[in-house]
């Protein structure tokens, strides 16, 4: 009987700690090295654009809830934009930015939307490129709502 526990101690092995142990850091190293699928570009795109529409609309909201016109300005020399209810923001400086505005709301490279009290705005076009990746952001003018088309 001696004979049997004697040859399975001699038999190498793993025990269930050391085999998690070892799995648990695979996993964690094969996570850090999965590329992003992403790329800078698109990703720095899509921050922009996000920045934006969160100003414009921020800038809608006050007009409504403040009962009173508001103007969102976007300088594309500077790459800045804001307004009476938004700090002042930047864009990416590898960011190509054009906009569509109504005509007595632009000046040289500052143009202007104006939100009203109702709702409703003067309307717009942004349209944002970087490397290979577009976005264009719609301002409705009819609503004053902001739409986003990639």
């Amino acid at each position: 009987m001696n004979q049997g526990v004697s040859s399975l101690q001699g038999q190498g092995g793993f025990t269930l700690v050391e085999v998690l142990v070892t799995l648990s850091i695979v996993a964690a190293l094969g996570t850090l090295m999965i590329p992003n699928r992403r790329p800078p570009a698109q990703a720095q795109l899509r921050a922009d654009t996000n920045h934006l529409v969160a100003a414009l609309r921020i800038t809608r909201s006050a007009a409504v809830s403040q009962n009173r016109d508001m103007t969102f300005l976007l300088d594309t020399a500077r790459r800045t934009f804001s307004s009476q209810v938004v700090p002042l923001g930047t864009i990416d400086s590898r960011t190509e930015i054009k906009m569509e505005t109504f005509d007595a709301l632009r000046f040289e490279s500052l143009g202007g939307i104006q939100f009203f009290a109702s709702g409703r705005s003067t309307g717009g076009r942004i349209r944002l490129e970087l490397g290979p990746f577009k976005t264009r952001i719609h301002v409705i003018w009819a609503t004053g709502n902001v739409a986003v088309m990639e």
